[in-house]
């Protein structure tokens, strides 16, 4: 993938369930454009749940 935003960067995926996995999953399928730092946080109780990235 060429122009990758998030290659080298720090992500967190904020989020849970299948939407967030699938996001964290697509962002480590390419090894030639990893982030730097990637990390995934589940919502707390009460929390609203949805992917979203962070650099």
């Amino acid at each position: 993938m060429l122009n990758n935003p998030v290659q080298g960067k720090r992500v967190v995926v904020v989020g849970g369930g299948q939407t967030g996995a699938e996001v964290f999953r697509h962002l480590i399928s390419n090894t030639d454009a990893m982030p730097r730092y990637l990390d995934k946080k589940l919502p707390q109780s009460g929390d609203e749940p949805g992917p979203s990235l962070v650099d």
